[in-house]
């Protein structure tokens, strides 16, 4: 974007000032898109993880509750 900015100011008739406010605003537009799609994922990944944190929950006190139920000792047909 910068390269484009300066062959814009290299160009016949071209206003370096508005140029340089035009970039400044268009950097900047940038800059808050990449904030917000940061912040966006940051909240998604922690969402992700309490979700995670609720269901790891759920499945150890079901497996604490769950009765055992005994092995057979061999594989023989039963008479």
């Amino acid at each position: 974007m910068r390269a484009r900015y300066e062959a814009l100011r290299h160009a016949p008739g071209a206003d370096p000032t508005a140029l340089a406010r035009e970039e400044a605003q268009v950097l900047e537009a940038t800059h808050a898109g990449e904030r917000a799609v940061r912040a966006a994922f940051a909240r998604a990944v922690a969402r992700v993880f309490d979700w995670a944190l609720i269901l790891s929950l759920c499945a150890l006190v079901l497996a604490v509750f769950t009765r055992e139920i005994p092995l057979r000792r061999t594989n023989a047909p039963a008479p």
